[in-house]
C-alpha cells in the first residue's frame, strides 16, 4: 500500500506538469502532497530539451553521483527520512513519457572517488544541509513561458505561441506600447512614493523648514524692513486716532516690529533675518567638519581595529567625560585669536566621539554582511570595499546623523551665546559712556542675540525671550528632519521609501545646501571696501579720460546712520579740480569698484576748494581717522543722536604741511543739534594734530631730554578751546601749551563723574605732593563728556600724572616751568602751599 501510494503521488505529479523542482528538491510524499494542494502553477518550469529523465542501472542508485550533470541528488531531499528515490517525471512534449516502474529495494549508495570531498561512503539518508537551513529554489527563465491549452495540439504548440508572444513584443516596441507601460509603471510608483512621504510628516515639516532656513539665510538681509544696527531710545508709534505712543525699549512684538526690539531699540526680526547666514553658515560649517571627524575616525577603527580602535576609543571616552558647554567654553577662549576659524574649530571638536563610536558600530555590522564576503571573494580591493560598498551601506544612517548634528550645533552656539560667548565678540561690561568701537559693529548674529539674556531676561522676559524661541524653533525643525530621514530609510519602518526616492531627497538637500552656501557669498558676503588709495586709481584713470590734467584736492567717506552695509562707507567720493577751478565729482556706491558715479561741476561735502592744494599718492586710508574719532567724542555724539551723517575728510589746506585727515558728525535734517567737528589727524602718520594752526608760546628753554613730556594738540571742543593731551578714553586740555607751577585750569573730555587725582610724582623731589582743586563732575555738551578741575602743582620740574574721571585714566607725563614764567604773571593772585619761584633754569 505504501509503494502505490508513492507511486500515485509521482504519477499527480507528472500529470499536473510541475517543474523539475517540485520531485528534486520538495520530494517526499508530504512535500508532493502540500505542494498539491497549492493549485495549479501560473507560470510552469522551463522546457529544456536537454533536461531528460535519469534513469539509473538501479534504483538504488538514484540517489548516487550524477556523472553527466554532476549533480548529487539525496535519497530523501529534505532530510526528514522515509521516502523511497524516485526518478525524474516526464515535461510535456519535450520528454518521452515512460510507464512508472516499480521501486526496488534500496541500498546504501557510494561516494564515486572523483568527488571533491574524497572517497567515503555517505550515511544513508541524511542530507547536504539540514533542515533548518534548507533553501527553496524558484527556477526560471527570461524567455516567454507558455503551455498548450486545453484543446490544442501539444506537438509544437510551445514553439508556435512563444513564435507570436515574440511577435507582439516586437510590434509592442516598434509602436511604443512597451514605453507606455512603463511610463504608467512609473507614474504608480510615483504615486505611491508620495503618498509614503505625505505619511511621514516629521520628514515633510523638517524639510519645509530646512528649506525655509536656507532660504533666510540667504535673502534674510535684502528683505529685512529696518536696519539691524540702528538703536532708538524711544518707540514712537502713530495709532489710528492720530495720537502718538510712546514706549521704552525693550519692546513687546507688534504690526511695526513683529519679534519686538531689544534693549537697545533694534528691530529684533531684523537681526535674526540679517544674522541668519552668519549664524547658519557658522553651524553648517561646523556640523560638517564634526561628522568629517566622526565619519574617519569611526570607519577606520572599525574596518581595521587593532590598537588604533583603542586608542581612538579612549580618546572619545575623555572627551565624552567632559561636559559639552564647559569644553566649549574651553576651546572658543583658547582659539579666540584664530577669530572666525577658531570659534568653528571649537564647535566641531566637541560631539564628535558620538558619531564616531556609532559609526564604528555600523562598520562592524556591514563587515559581516554576506555581500561584503561576496565581494571580498571575488578579490574586490579594500579600498574599494570601503568607498563602494561599506560608505554605501552607511549613507542613509549618516545623513540622518548630520541632521541631528546641525540642530545640535545650533543648541550649543545659542548656549555659548546664552553664557557671554559669540562669534562677534564678548559680553562685557559698559562702562560710563558706553564701550568705545567701531562705527558699525558685525552682522548680528544668533548668538550675538542672546547674549542680552543674562541682563534683561528678569525685567523683560518676553521680548528677551524671542530669539530664543526662534533658535530653538530652528534646532527643531532639524530634529524632525533627522527623525524622517530615519523613517524613509529604515527598512522595518512603515514609511519607509524605496532607495530611488530616498536618493531625490538626499539630492534636494543636497542642492539646496549648495545654493544657500554660493547665496551665502554671492549676497551677503561682498568684496572688501576700496581702501582710499585704490579708489584714488581708479578715480585717476576716470578723471584722466574726462578731464585730463585735473588734480586730485579732495576725499571723502560718507556713513549715514540708516546705511544697510556693514563695515564700509555708503559713498566713497573723490573730487578733481582743472585749470579752471571747476570741480568733477566720482563717487564709488558702498566703497565697491563696480558701482561708479560721475558728475561734473557738482559738490556734496560743503568742502571749500579755494587755496587746497593737490594730494599725493600713498596716503593711508579712512579706517584709522575714523577709529580715532570715535575714541574721542564720535561716539558718544551718536549715542546722543541716533540720526546722523559721519564724513571722513582728506584734504590739504594751504597753512598746513601735510594732508590730514578731519570727521565731521553732524545731525540730519530737522534736529537743532550742532555738528562735532574732530580735527586732525596727519593722513601720513595717522597722528593726532592741531585742529586748526594756532599760535604755540616758545618755552623758556628746551624739556629736558630726561623728561618724555607729551605731546599736546589744539582742538576746538564745543566753546572751549585748547591744547589736549589725547588718550584712548580720556583726554586733558589746558589753554596754554605750556604748564606752569601753581594753578593751572584744566578740562577733561570722557569719562562720567567726578575728576581724581590718582597720583602726582616729581622727578626732581620726591616728597612734593600735586592736587586737584574744585573738580567740578561731568557735564553733558552735544556728544560730549566734559569736566573741569584745577590742577595744582607746588613745584617746577617733571611730572608724571594720573588723572581718572569714573573709568575713564590718563596717564600722562609733562613738564612745568617756574611760576615767573607765566606770562603776566603778576596779575594771579598768590597760591597757598606754593613758593613762587623766578624763571631759571635748575
Amino acid at each position: 500500500m505504501v509503494d502505490e501510494s508513492r507511486a500515485e503521488s509521482a504519477r499527480l505529479v507528472g500529470e499536473h506538469a510541475r517543474v523539475v523542482a517540485a520531485g528534486v528538491l520538495l520530494g517526499g510524499r508530504d512535500r508532493a502532497r502540500d505542494d498539491l494542494a497549492l493549485g495549479p502553477i501560473p507560470h510552469p518550469g522551463p522546457t529544456n530539451r536537454r533536461i531528460r529523465d535519469r534513469r539509473a542501472s538501479h534504483p538504488a542508485f538514484f540517489g548516487a553521483w550524477d556523472q553527466t550533470r554532476r549533480v548529487h541528488l539525496s535519497a530523501d531531499r529534505d532530510g526528514s527520512g522515509g521516502d523511497p528515490t524516485r526518478r525524474l517525471c516526464p515535461h510535456r512534449d519535450s520528454q518521452r513519457s515512460e510507464r512508472a516502474r516499480a521501486p526496488c529495494a534500496s541500498r546504501t549508495p557510494e561516494r564515486q572517488p572523483e568527488h571533491h570531498r574524497r572517497d567515503g561512503v555517505r550515511r544513508a539518508r541524511s542530507p547536504f544541509e539540514p533542515r533548518h537551513r534548507r533553501v527553496r529554489v524558484h527556477l526560471g527563465r527570461s524567455r516567454p513561458h507558455v503551455r498548450a491549452g486545453p484543446r490544442q495540439p501539444t506537438i509544437g504548440a510551445c514553439e508556435r505561441a512563444r513564435a507570436r508572444v515574440r511577435r507582439g513584443q516586437r510590434a509592442a516596441r516598434a509602436g511604443g506600447g512597451s514605453g507606455a507601460h512603463t511610463r504608467a509603471g512609473r507614474h504608480v510608483s510615483t504615486r505611491h512614493e508620495l503618498r509614503r512621504l505625505i505619511t511621514n510628516p516629521a520628514l515633510v515639516i523638517g524639510l519645509i523648514g530646512t528649506l525655509a532656513l536656507l532660504a533666510i539665510g540667504v535673502f534674510g538681509g535684502l528683505v529685512a524692513p529696518y536696519d539691524p544696527n540702528a538703536n532708538l531710545s524711544l518707540i514712537v508709534k502713530h495709532l489710528p486716532d492720530g495720537t502718538l505712543s510712546f514706549r521704552v525699549p525693550p519692546t513687546f512684538p507688534d504690526t511695526d516690529h513683529w519679534f519686538g526690539t531689544d534693549a537697545l531699540g533694534r528691530d529684533q526680526w531684523s537681526r535674526v533675518l540679517t544674522g541668519a547666514w552668519l549664524s547658519l553658515s557658522v553651524v553648517v560649517v561646523s556640523a560638517v567638519a564634526r561628522l568629517g571627524i566622526g565619519l574617519s575616525l569611526g570607519v577606520t577603527s572599525g574596518w581595521y581595529g587593532g590598537l588604533f580602535a583603542r586608542v581612538v576609543s579612549i580618546g572619545a571616552a575623555g572627551v565624552t567625560a567632559v561636559p559639552q558647554l564647559l569644553l566649549a567654553i574651553m576651546l572658543v577662549l583658547a582659539t579666540r585669536p584664530l577669530g572666525a576659524a577658531g570659534f568653528i574649530a571649537s564647535l566641531a571638536l566637541v560631539g564628535w566621539p558620538e558619531i564616531s563610536e556609532y559609526i564604528r558600530a555600523e562598520v562592524l555590522r556591514a563587515k559581516a554582511q554576506p555581500f561584503m564576503e561576496a565581494a571580498r571573494s571575488i578579490g574586490v580591493p579594500g579600498r574599494r570595499l570601503i568607498t563602494g560598498h561599506l560608505v554605501a551601506t552607511v549613507g542613509p544612517q549618516l545623513l540622518t546623523v548630520a541632521a541631528l548634528e546641525t540642530g545640535a550645533v545650533l543648541l550649543l552656539l545659542a548656549e555659548l551665546g546664552l553664557v557671554g560667548l559669540f562669534l562677534a565678540g564678548a559680553t562685557f561690561l559698559v562702562g560710563d559712556f558706553g564701550p568705545v568701537g567701531p562705527l558699525k559693529g558685525r552682522v548680528p548674529e544668533w548668538g550675538q542675540m542672546l547674549g542680552g539674556l543674562q541682563f534683561y531676561a528678569i525685567t523683560a522676559e518676553l521680548p528677551t525671550l524671542i530669539p530664543a524661541l526662534f533658535v530653538v524653533l530652528a534646532s527643531a525643525t532639524f530634529a524632525l528632519l533627522a527623525d524622517g530621514l530615519r523613517a524613509a530609510s529604515d527598512p522595518f519602518s512603515s514609511r519607509r521609501v524605496l532607495p530611488g526616492t530616498f536618493g531625490v531627497l538626499t539630492k534636494v538637500l543636497a542642492g539646496a545646501l549648495c545654493f544657500s552656501a554660493v547665496g551665502f557669498i554671492g549676497v551677503n558676503v561682498r568684496p572688501g571696501a576700496m581702501t582710499m588709495e585704490d579708489g584714488r586709481v581708479l578715480a585717476a584713470r576716470t578723471a584722466e579720460t574726462i578731464w585730463p590734467g585735473s588734480e586730485f584736492v579732495a576725499g571723502v567717506a560718507r556713513y549715514p546712520s540708516g546705511t544697510r552695509v556693514v563695515d564700509r562707507p555708503e559713498r566713497l567720493t573723490y573730487y578733481y579740480r582743472n585749470d579752471h577751478e571747476e570741480v568733477l565729482r566720482i563717487s564709488f556706491q558702498n566703497a565697491d569698484r563696480l558701482a561708479v558715479e560721475v558728475r561734473k561741476y557738482e559738490s556734496e561735502d560743503e568742502i571749500d576748494f579755494n587755496g587746497l592744494k593737490a594730494l599725493p599718492a600713498g596716503l593711508m586710508s579712512y579706517d584709522t581717522p575714523l577709529r580715532l574719532a570715535e575714541q574721542n567724542g564720535g561716539f558718544a555724539y551718536r549715542q546722543f543722536q541716533p540720526n546722523y551723517l559721519v564724513r571722513v575728510i582728506l584734504t590739504w589746506p594751504g597753512d598746513r604741511d601735510a594732508p590730514v585727515y578731519a570727521v565731521i558728525y553732524s545731525p540730519m535734517s530737522g534736529s537743532r543739534v550742532d555738528p562735532l567737528r574732530v580735527c586732525c589727524f596727519d593722513a601720513r602718520t595717522g597722528e593726532i594734530v592741531d585742529s586748526l594752526v594756532a599760535p604755540r608760546l616758545a618755552p623758556p628753554w628746551p624739556v629736558p631730554a630726561d623728561c618724555a613730556a607729551a605731546r599736546s594738540v589744539y582742538r576746538q571742543v564745543d566753546r572751549f578751546q585748547g591744547y589736549f593731551v589725547m588718550g584712548p578714553s580720556l583726554s586733558v586740555g589746558t589753554q596754554s601749551n605750556l604748564n606752569y607751577q601753581g594753578d593751572t585750569f584744566i578740562w577733561m573730555l570722557g569719562g562720567q563723574g567726578t575728576p581724581r587725582l590718582e597720583s602726582a610724582t616729581n622727578v626732581e623731589d620726591a616728597s612734593a605732593r600735586a592736587d586737584i582743586v574744585s573738580p567740578s563732575p561731568t557735564g553733558n555738551a552735544p556728544g560730549q563728556a566734559l569736566s573741569f578741575a584745577t590742577l595744582r602743582l607746588p613745584v617746577p620740574g617733571c611730572w608724571t600724572v594720573k588723572v581718572s574721571v569714573g573709568s575713564a585714566v590718563l596717564d600722562y607725563t609733562l613738564y612745568a616751568y617756574p611760576s615767573d614764567c607765566r606770562p603776566q604773571h603778576e596779575r594771579f593772585a598768590a597760591v597757598p602751599g606754593v613758593t613762587p619761584l623766578p624763571c631759571v633754569r635748575r
